[in-house]
């Protein structure tokens, strides 16, 4: 008869607290709108709207844009590199900070001049 109201108390402790948790974690409309807007074109999008819901309730802001956006040039970009993780690597943080990547493969930076001026630590190209 233990093992049983033991596995009872168990089961009802950890349906509370997940439903607890999930009550807790439950953002605003706000947040839900908005972070919606923003993870719509993210790979991990349950990943995408758990830390944006977290984050919008903590400043109750959205930083503007998709996800998506980086990520979606970038993998276009570094389709056809030898090294595509670091292709991936380097082209984010290019794109994070000058808001573009230059079209296709390989070239065309003069589409961007922030991504086609950003230098290594070495004096050479940083963006792929």
């Amino acid at each position: 008869m233990k093992p049983i109201v033991a596995t009872f108390l168990l089961v009802a402790l950890v349906l509370m607290s997940s439903s607890l948790f999930h009550t807790t974690m439950a953002g605003s409309s706000f947040c839900d709108s908005k972070c919606a807007v923003r993870c719509s074109k993210a790979g991990r999008q349950d990943r995408c709207l758990k830390y944006c819901g977290i984050c919008c309730k903590a400043c109750n802001c959205v930083p503007s844009g998709t996800y998506g956006f980086c990520d979606s040039k970038c993998a276009v970009r570094c389709s056809k590199a030898g090294r595509q993780d670091r292709c991936l690597k380097y082209c984010g943080i290019c794109c994070k900070a000058c808001n573009c990547v230059p079209s296709g493969t390989y070239g065309n930076k003069d589409e961007c001049p922030c991504y086609r001026d950003k230098k290594n630590s070495k004096g050479g190209p940083k963006c792929p």
